[in-house]
């Protein structure tokens, strides 16, 4: 009996090996050797290949980041990895074959930059009729954004074999776990339910941080002391600015106004590319452009000044990188600002307080879009002393709101609503 063995010709399986080098080590995966071997022996399979002469397409994942390489012959090589290059998808490979056909298998992770994740977005957008292409046939198994994973029916909705191939007691058992440490969320999410997550560990609970949208009254605001913290971030991507207002009593909140620019040439091109919808934003006033590709400081120091005359801005904390002119010229407007480190010792006591604020819900933000977004991407970085610190290297996406808003809740945390010295300018804040 024939067997559609698919290979490319000669008549035989040539023995294909995927070589992986890391960390010095060298592992050498023999595929298709089974195959290989039936094919020498099977008169029925050399014949099926001479006839029909049907080529392979072998899919490797390989992560560049290792200096894994790849070594064999006979048959195409599809590799995809974390790369934007839609080209190592060797497109148009298959123009010599009257009906070629690829199968592409991925299952969620992290990186919304990477090819998978823009092959996941066209499945989305075919499927949800933002795009038609009749050669392309989607079929996604994962929980949407706004199911409840914790709820069996999603399981079953992204795991169709639950019950045969994985047992629901595991699910179950991992779900509880996801439930008691939060660290665990993201990894049950992308793992279990096939959902793409911002990073494979999430700091901040946004459950939690939801139950802060309390309602924030610009207007009534108005005269109160705050504290701003303003991250520059590069001239083509998002600066932020944040006020921190201190509560006014024991049962009032840390209220937090954010405010972002972005450049307006080219926000259509990073709606596109980030998959991230900042011209809705924009639109719905959560997000200001100016004008040109590069975002212009003169604009926003005018917009400073204008908040200035509205609030009580004692001070406002800045990151030393890239903020020199600007720093000068909000000092000649007559603002207070204050050099702000990145390092542990800086962004670990404010960044802690921001945790225990958001749990105790005794901080407000009004449910803004775009600092929710900047919170739900925060990787932190902590040493071998206990220390934190967000890292904008390890998020996967933009956090500059986040900076912002740690280095003002410091200068809140430091001098409060008192004009006098602070114990906390000649050290920093003590935890239990």
């Amino acid at each position: 009996m024939a067997i559609p063995l698919k290979v490319t010709i000669p008549s035989r399986c040539f023995l294909f090996k995927v070589a992986f080098l890391q960390n010095k080590d060298t592992t050498v995966f023999f595929c298709f050797t089974p195959i290989n071997r039936y094919a020498e022996f099977s008169f029925d399979i050399r014949l099926f290949i001479h006839k029909f002469c049907i080529e392979v397409f072998i899919v490797a994942y390989v992560d560049f980041s290792t200096n894994a390489f790849l070594l064999g012959i006979n048959g195409k090589i599809q590799v995809a990895g974390r790369t934007t290059d839609t080209q190592v998808m060797t497109k148009g490979s298959g123009d010599a074959r009257m009906q070629p056909l690829y199968f592409l298998i991925t299952t969620a992770g992290t990186d919304t930059h990477s090819i998978c994740y823009e092959i996941h977005q066209k499945a989305k957008d075919i499927l949800d009729g933002r795009k038609i292409d009749p050669t392309f046939y989607p079929v996604i198994y994962g929980a949407d954004d706004g199911d409840d994973w914790t709820d069996p029916k999603v399981w079953k909705k992204a795991n169709p074999s639950l019950g045969i191939t994985v047992g629901i007691d595991k699910v179950k058992a991992a779900c509880e776990s996801a439930k008691q440490n939060p660290a665990e969320e993201n990894s049950f999410r992308q793992l279990r339910l096939n959902q793409w997550v911002k990073q494979a560990v999430r700091w901040m609970p946004m459950e939690k941080w939801d139950k802060c949208s309390f309602a924030t009254n610009e207007s009534g605001l108005e005269g109160r002391v705050c504290y701003g913290g303003l991250d520059l971030s590069s001239t083509t991507d998002i600066t932020a600015f944040v006020l921190v207002f201190p509560p006014g009593d024991e049962d009032d909140k840390f209220v937090v106004l954010p405010y972002f620019w972005i450049p307006e040439e080219n926000i259509d091109l990073r709606v596109r590319r980030d998959h991230v919808p900042y011209d809705v934003w924009e639109r719905q006033g959560y997000l200001q452009t100016t004008e040109g590709n590069v975002v212009h400081y003169g604009f926003i120091e005018k917009f400073i000044e204008n908040l200035g005359e509205r609030f009580n801005i004692r001070e406002i904390a800045f990151d030393r990188w890239g903020a020199v002119q600007m720093v000068q010229n909000l000092e000649g407007m007559g603002f207070t600002v204050v050099p702000f480190g990145q390092g542990f010792k800086d962004m670990s006591p404010p960044t802690k307080e921001l945790m225990k604020l958001v749990l105790e819900e005794k901080i407000a933000h009004g449910g803004h879009p775009v600092l929710r977004w900047m919170m739900d991407n925060i990787f932190v970085r902590t040493d071998p002393a206990g220390n934190i610190k967000p890292d904008k290297e390890k998020s996967t996406e933009k956090i500059d709101g986040a900076v912002a808003t740690v280095m003002a809740l410091d200068r809140v945390i430091r001098c409060g609503n008192d004009a006098s010295e602070s114990v906390y300018d000649k050290r920093g804040l003590l935890f239990i």
